[in-house]
């Protein structure tokens, strides 16, 4: 379809980022069994922290997805760069739903339903990717003892 073409970009960019991933995650194990070590690990995930700028550029995307039109050039280029920042505040978001047991360990057992209906319901992703927006706007996690 037309969005799928305008998105593109996009999807050609994330796509890379999960070859990188993989390839990481597929290194670090080889690595293990060779018995190399010092390799810096990835961080756990309640501890990953978008930087502020995703919220900043996430509003002026918006402005111009909307302002510069759907077939324009601004508009295309607004379109790709808000996907990409909804798709890091659903990642922040995620971070934020991995630390809320150290806050209220109720919700320990319930976090991978979460993420579950996160990848395929859109209200469950919409309500991650706002409060990953929450999270960047407020410093959510810092506040409430995020270490």
């Amino acid at each position: 379809t037309a969005m799928a073409a305008k998105a593109l970009p996009f999807s050609i960019l994330v796509l890379a980022a999960f070859y990188s991933a993989a390839a990481m995650g597929l290194s670090t194990v080889i690595f293990k069994r060779l018995g190399i070590t010092g390799i810096a690990a990835i961080p756990p995930l309640e501890r990953w922290e978008m930087p502020k700028i995703v919220l900043y550029a996430y509003l002026v995307s918006l402005a111009l997805k909307y302002f510069g039109g759907e077939d324009t050039i601004i508009g295309i280029v607004g379109l790709n760069v808000v996907l990409l920042c909804m798709l890091f505040c659903w990642i922040q978001g995620i971070a934020v739903l991995w630390w809320l047991p150290h806050r209220w360990p109720v919700i320990r057992p319930v976090r991978w339903l979460i993420l579950i209906f996160g990848l395929v319901l859109p209200l469950f992703q919409t309500a991650i990717i706002f409060a990953g927006l929450f999270d960047l706007a407020m410093s959510y996690r810092r506040r409430h003892n995020y270490n």
